[in-house]
C-alpha cells in the first residue's frame, strides 16, 4: 500500500517525528528518527493497527509536539461508522493514549451527526490542542473548531455547531489553523 498524508514535526532534540496514513491497512502510523534509524514510539505505532487501531478506516493525520515533549496526533476515523469523527491521541514518552477521556473513541472530539474530516491542529502555549476540520452536519461542508481548555473540548462562539466558523451556502474545505500573538 501507499504511505500518504504525511505530517512532520521536530522533537526537542531536532529529530523528525512523522505520522502518516498507510493505505494498505487504513491506519495511522508514527515513527521517530533517533539519529541512526527510524523507530516506533511505543509498541506497534508503525505496524499492525498503528496508533489508530480502527475497526474501519483512519486517515488525514496531523502531528504536533507539545512543549513538554508529548507527541499529539489528530486524525479522522470512521470507527463511529457511518460517519468519520476527529480523534486525538498523545504519546507521553512511554505509550499512546487518548488525549482526554473519549477523544479517541465513539464520537471523538467532533462528536457530530455528519462526517468530520481533514483536521488541522495547533497547540496553545500550554500545549493544549486547538483543532479545525470540515464537517457536513449542517448539510454542506463547513469549518468547525474545538479547543481543549485543560478539562474539556469546547467550541468558541458556535465554532463546532450549525454553520460553524464558515457558515456559508456552499462547501468550505481544508482548514488551516494558526495562533496570533494574543
Amino acid at each position: 500500500g501507499n504511505a500518504d498524508k504525511v505530517s512532520l514535526a521536530l522533537d526537542g532534540n531536532n529529530n523528525p517525528v512523522i505520522a502518516w496514513h498507510d493505505s494498505s491497512t487504513y491506519e495511522i502510523y508514527v515513527k521517530r528518527f533517533d539519529g541512526v534509524r527510524w523507530i516506533e514510539l511505543g509498541a506497534g505505532s508503525a505496524s499492525g493497527g498503528g496508533i489508530s487501531n480502527s475497526p474501519n478506516q483512519a486517515g488525514s493525520p496531523v502531528l504536533r509536539i507539545a512543549p513538554n515533549g508529548n507527541i499529539i496526533v489528530a486524525w479522522q476515523d470512521s470507527a463511529a461508522a457511518p460517519t468519520n469523527q476527529i480523534y486525538v491521541k498523545k504519546y507521553d514518552g512511554t505509550s499512546w493514549a487518548a488525549f482526554s477521556p473519549g477523544s479517541a473513541t465513539g464520537g471523538g472530539i467532533s462528536n457530530t451527526p455528519g462526517d468530520s474530516a481533514k483536521p488541522d491542529m495547533v497547540l496553545d502555549s500550554n500545549g493544549y490542542p486547538i483543532i479545525a476540520w470540515w464537517d457536513v452536519s449542517s448539510g454542506n461542508r463547513e469549518i468547525y473548531m474545538k479547543r481543549y481548555n485543560g478539562a474539556a473540548w469546547v467550541e468558541l462562539a458556535g465554532s463546532a455547531t450549525g454553520g460553524g466558523i464558515s457558515s456559508n451556502a456552499d462547501n468550505s474545505l481544508y482548514p488551516s489553523i494558526a495562533l496570533d500573538s494574543q
